[in-house]
């Protein structure tokens, strides 16, 4: 038996085939979205109660790498937003 045929066997191409593929797709980029976001939110919530120096003063070079974990933080909100934009609701 070809590769072909045993691929065929292990994956039929039915429509119901690749509507459930395009499912699966879909629901794991949602996942992957849903993993990233939450702990990147977080991050940005403490990087903001920092930055407001809620916790105490900060110096020059902590407010700097405060700043730059805030644009690393939009950086990776764009890239989820343009690369893995969230799924049409079901």
């Amino acid at each position: 038996m070809s590769q072909e045929d045993l691929a065929a066997q292990d994956f039929p191409h039915t429509p119901d085939a690749g509507e459930a593929l395009e499912r699966a797709h879909k629901e794991s980029l949602a996942t992957l979205v849903h993993d990233l976001r939450n702990p990147l939110y977080a991050l940005s919530v403490y990087v903001e109660i920092l930055a407001q120096e809620e916790v105490g003063p900060l110096t020059a070079a902590q407010h700097d790498l405060l700043q730059r974990i805030r644009h690393n933080c939009q950086e990776l909100e764009r890239l989820l937003t343009t690369v893995l934009p969230a799924p049409a609701a079901r």
